[in-house]
């Protein structure tokens, strides 16, 4: 699950759970308490009334004893009494004359004589206020679980997203700052699905890209020194058997000069792809993508190289299955560059001279596909991967007769990478090498 929707989740769930906490208790204990401490004081007062009644029945039959008695009580506050006789009316003062509706919340407590008849009632209100009701320790109560339930919440969810986050990220700093071009180390490997999990297959991926392109600084470096080291050899060879050789012919002479010339020629032109190589990797920086009509750029390139091949006596198939309104971001002489180099490869490298081209294209996934095969010789399947490498050679013997330098498909790949895509290379159903493009297309 992604991180934007797990911790929003669990929190969510941890205040959920705190507050059915605190509520369960609260109910429970709380409430419970409330209920316990008044039911205490009632039993008090009952007590306390008790007492007034009995001590009523003592002082009886001097009434006016009586009387100054509830007088006292009445003057000391807590407690409200009322002396009537039997018939219920008042004997001296009355604390709830004209007021009738706090009858009913009286106690009434019958002064019996000596014979056990009823001769004086009291009328008791002692009641409950809620300043008497204790709460101050239930809710320090409430309060220390509350800390306590929030500690527990807080170190779980600390130790949580240390595990969930902090570690992970620990451990990804480390690994950046341990990263070098020439040294992958151990392979960073997660099983996450989340954002974490994201950003662990990036720096992967840019690991490997980062190990790929110390080998293709290294092979390009060999590749240019043996590129050069080749006719550089025959050119310093040929200059010593000159200042060495005295009895040469002036024929000689010339066709040596010829020769020193030609892998000078040489040399030029290798200096001048390399070049050429350069600035186009750095012009893809700022390449403008515009939008390219499918149909209309995959027919025109096809009839291009139908005609071009067909005037080396070689034959080039194409088919498609596109409606005509499917675009893509392209740079149109960009991609008929990376056309240009793999219809070079497969006449220069496909080893027949009944060569045969197929070009085909599809929409699929969203993606528009392009594919290029030859009835050639084929490469492979161990270098299939790498071809895509800055001078790469499958076989150098055969890349130097051919007169290539191994940047032709770096430089398709250059290019279909800038426009977002991929370029893979397979085995051809007829039979030699095939070549895929992929382009994101418009929606």
């Amino acid at each position: 699950m992604k991180l934007r929707w797990r911790l929003p989740i669990l929190f969510s769930i941890l205040v959920i759970g705190l507050t059915a906490l605190i509520a369960v208790y609260i109910r429970t204990y709380v409430i419970g308490s409330v209920f316990s401490n008044v039911k205490e004081l009632r039993e008090e007062r009952q007590a306390v009334e008790e007492s007034i009644r009995t001590e009523a029945e003592r002082l009886y039959p001097d009434t006016a004893a009586i009387e100054s008695y509830v007088s006292r009580l009445n003057a000391g506050g807590g407690v409200t009494v009322g002396l009537y006789d039997s018939g219920f009316e008042p004997i001296g003062y009355d604390p709830w004359a004209g007021d009738g509706a706090d009858r009913l919340d009286r106690q009434w407590y019958q002064v019996k004589d000596g014979e056990g008849r009823t001769a004086l009632m009291l009328g008791i209100l002692s009641p409950v206020k809620p300043s008497d009701v204790v709460l101050a320790p239930a809710f320090e109560q409430v309060f220390i679980i509350l800390l306590l339930c929030l500690s527990v919440i807080f170190v779980g969810m600390a130790l949580h997203l240390h595990r969930l986050i902090t570690k992970p990220i620990q451990r990804l700093n480390n690994r950046l700052g341990g990263i070098r071009a020439r040294s992958l180390g151990r392979p960073l490997a997660t099983c996450r699905k989340d954002e974490i999990g994201e950003l662990y297959r990036h720096v992967i991926e840019m690991e490997e890209r980062l190990h790929r392109s110390g080998r293709e600084q290294t092979d390009m470096i060999a590749a240019i020194a043996h590129d050069i080291k080749t006719p550089l050899t025959s050119v310093n060879g040929f200059v010593e058997l000159l200042l060495t050789n005295e009895s040469l012919s002036e024929q000689d002479r010339r066709d040596y000069l010829r020769l020193i010339e030609k892998k000078s020629h040489h040399l030029t032109e290798l200096i001048q792809q390399f070049s050429s190589f350069t600035k186009d990797e750095a012009h893809l920086v700022d390449l403008e993508l515009q939008p390219v009509k499918f149909r209309r750029f995959f027919e025109s390139t096809a009839i291009e190289y139908e005609e071009e091949l067909a005037g080396l006596g070689f034959a080039l198939t194409w088919s498609h299955s596109l409606q005509g309104g499917e675009t893509f971001l392209g740079h149109e002489p960009m991609l008929r560059r990376v056309f240009a180099n793999l219809v070079s490869n497969a006449v220069r490298y496909g080893g027949r001279e009944d060569l045969t081209v197929r070009l085909t294209a599809c929409v699929r996934d969203g993606q528009a596909v392009m594919e290029l095969e030859d009835n050639g010789i084929g490469v492979p399947e161990e270098h299939r991967e790498a071809l895509f490498r800055k001078f790469y050679t499958v076989d150098t013997s055969r890349q130097i007769k051919a007169g290539g330098t191994g940047l032709g498909l770096a430089s398709c790949h250059s290019i279909v990478e800038r426009h977002g895509g991929t370029i893979v290379a397979g085995a051809s159903p007829l039979g030699g090498l095939g070549i895929r493009i992929q382009l994101p297309i418009e929606p």
